[in-house]
């Protein structure tokens, strides 16, 4: 059978399909004489629109222009090896086996294969666009994200000794707080909702392009099939080029790309150096129904043995709450003349931190049967507001009079929603409820209060079971 032979230009130290040219042709055919390129060869690699493309390898974390790195233009240059290789594999692949009969001709003209990717042009030019106004800020994230990362573990101490004073006073020593820079690694670990919306975008452009670039291979194996080296002298290059601008496409993020790197490198090498500590004799008090109380909690289980003080999907190790699964809530009641009648907190779960009410006071409550956001069904009489209510009947009488506050860091479910809102009331006719939700149904932040007399229907909760 016949090979797949290869002409190609150096350029930037390397050879390459990207770079150069494909000549697919049979072994023995030669170039024009001279070894230089027939007539009407491709135009240099630096010409064409594509090339006027910046992409974040050629501009600085910055945004300003910079000398690329060595160890950058490694990296690109495996990067290009890694597309051409991708390219020749599915130029090979396009011949068949000996003896196979030949390919049909394409079901659609060049042309029309152009002018596909030609319409693919305006929506790229508007990704290159975007991407533009919003360099300088990606640019800023990853400068900050790589500062933060830099710190030292003596620096990071200083910080959460600093931030753990701030808070918590002369009982600092009591609480484990997260340095701040090592908080700011967290979010930018991650992509935000604009920037996934973006790299959506761009995915779905690049799809579609490859999509395009896959019909042109069509036409590349009809020309090898007839022996048609000059459509195989003018198809190979622009394989290539499409490959090329595919490529520049999907580097439009870079910065974030590399932000994210960094901030993922550098927490995952903290979380490893930290060890398990050694919780305080003295109970966590004085929790208030806040954020404030809920990072309290927070701060006082942080390195806790993950198997003994579970909050979520870590089940061993230092407690980091990489995916605080189950709710925390806070509860604290005042009688008429203003005294604290009960403080407490609650995570989710059986045997979970927090309050542990006795059978009787859990048994004044009826939970539901409720489906979690995993598609789990079960008795939810084990939530952390669930476990709250019980445990403030058990601590005042039935006739109390005074107010309640109720924190919870998740969305109250129907059974609790139905819990909280009427079956409390009941239980303590004599109450008035506030209630807040820091986070909505789809997790975004929320930290709107309720205030309603007895009975009523809370606004941003859902309505009470009916009996």
């Amino acid at each position: 059978s016949s090979r797949l032979g290869f002409r190609a230009q150096a350029t930037g130290g390397r050879f390459g399909l990207a770079r150069g040219m494909v000549d697919l042709m049979e072994p023995g055919d030669g170039l024009c004489a001279g070894g230089a390129p027939p007539p009407g060869d491709a135009p240099p690699p630096d010409a064409g629109p594509i090339d006027a493309i910046q992409t974040p390898q050629d501009e600085a974390v910055q945004g300003e222009a910079a000398p690329e790195s060595p160890a950058a233009k490694r990296a690109r240059h495996a990067d290009a090896e890694r597309e051409d290789q991708a390219a020749v594999a599915d130029l090979n692949e396009s011949k068949g086996d000996d003896g196979a009969a030949a390919p049909s001709e394409p079901s659609e003209t060049l042309e029309e294969v152009l002018a596909a990717w030609d319409a693919l042009r305006p929506r790229a030019e508007a990704l290159r666009e975007a991407a533009k106004e919003r360099r300088p800020r990606w640019a800023t994230l990853c400068a900050e994200a790589e500062a933060a990362a830099s710190l030292s573990a003596e620096a990071l101490q200083r910080e959460a000794a600093e931030l753990a004073g701030r808070r918590y006073g002369e009982d600092a020593e009591r609480f484990s707080v997260l340095p701040p820079s090592i908080a700011r690694l967290l979010p930018a670990s991650t992509r935000s909702p604009e920037e996934l919306g973006f790299v959506e975008e761009v995915e779905a452009a690049v799809t579609a392009m490859q999509q395009v670039r896959q019909r042109l291979l069509e036409h590349i194996t009809a020309a090898k099939a007839r022996g048609d080296r000059d459509a195989l002298r003018d198809l190979g290059p622009r394989y290539g080029g499409f490959a090329r601008e595919v490529r520049a496409l999907r580097d439009l993020d870079g910065a974030v790309t590399r932000r994210m790197s960094v901030a993922s490198r550098r927490l995952a090498a903290y979380r490893a150096s930290q060890e398990v500590r050694q919780l305080p004799e003295r109970d966590l008090l004085d929790v208030p129904p806040s954020f404030a109380g809920y990072t309290k909690v927070l701060d006082f289980y942080r390195l806790s043995d993950a198997a003994r003080y579970n909050f979520g999907r870590q089940f061993e190790g230092p407690q980091h709450f990489t995916d605080v699964k189950r709710n925390v809530a806070v509860l604290e009641a005042f009688d008429a003349d203003g005294r604290r009648a009960f403080n407490g907190y609650a995570v989710s779960g059986i045997d979970a931190p927090g309050v542990r009410p006795d059978e009787v006071s859990c048994r004044r409550f009826q939970a539901m049967e409720v489906e979690d956001g995993g598609g789990e069904t079960y008795s939810r009489d084990h939530d952390a507001e669930f476990k709250l209510c019980a445990a403030l009947c058990q601590s005042v009488p039935a006739n109390w009079r005074g107010r309640v506050v109720l924190f919870s860091k998740k969305p109250l479910c129907r059974s609790c929603a139905d819990v909280v809102c009427a079956q409390l009331p009941r239980a303590l006719p004599g109450i008035s409820l506030e209630v807040t939700v820091d986070e909505t149904e789809d997790g975004d932040a929320a930290g709107a209060a309720v205030n309603s007399a007895p009975g009523t229907r809370k606004l941003g909760l859902p309505p009470p079971a009916s009996s």
